[in-house]
């Protein structure tokens, strides 16, 4: 309900999920991961032949989680997130750690099946969607589910939290 009302605040109306997917030529289905399996196959099942669905986590599509059909396409993207090691240009970018907001970030993205025209499209919608959007890479699932969680955030935060604490015992 909070939610809504944040929507409703910025003049926004709210529609149904079965109503907003009949119409989409592509679907972003931005949900917790443990989700993803029970509402996709609902989504899925709603698509027009021909749309899109673009899903955010790349372990659902390796473990096969996502419902799948032949006439649809299916892409998942990430954001790298914001580098340390990039001088981002304003204070509201330096400080904004996760992206999306303002600070330029790279994301991946890999087809999981479809057509190559429709993945364009979803790049495209994926650079809008994290942007400023520095680099967009394509992988395969394998690589992209390899990136993301395995070095990001077992690999990358374990040294950056250790060089952290490092850093405050200096």
């Amino acid at each position: 309900p909070r939610g809504i009302e944040g929507i409703r605040a910025r003049g926004f109306d709210i529609v149904t999920t079965e109503e907003a997917v009949k119409w989409a030529d592509i679907t972003v289905l931005a949900v917790p991961d443990t989700l993803i399996h029970l509402i996709s196959k609902d989504v899925v099942g709603l698509m027009k032949p021909g749309t899109t669905l673009i899903i955010l986590d790349p372990a659902a599509a390796v473990a096969r989680h996502l419902a799948l059909r032949d006439d649809c396409t299916f892409v998942v993207t990430h954001p790298c997130h914001p580098s340390y090691f990039l001088d981002q240009d304003t204070p509201e970018a330096r400080q904004d750690y996760f992206g999306g907001i303002a600070a330029k970030q790279d994301i991946v993205m890999a087809k999981i099946q479809g057509s190559d025209e429709r993945f364009a499209e979803a790049r495209k919608i994926a650079e809008i969607m994290f942007e400023p959007v520095v680099h967009s890479y394509v992988m395969d699932m394998r690589q992209i589910a390899f990136l993301e969680p395995t070095l990001v955030e077992l690999l990358g935060a374990t040294c950056l939290y250790a060089m952290a604490e490092t850093v405050d015992e200096a």
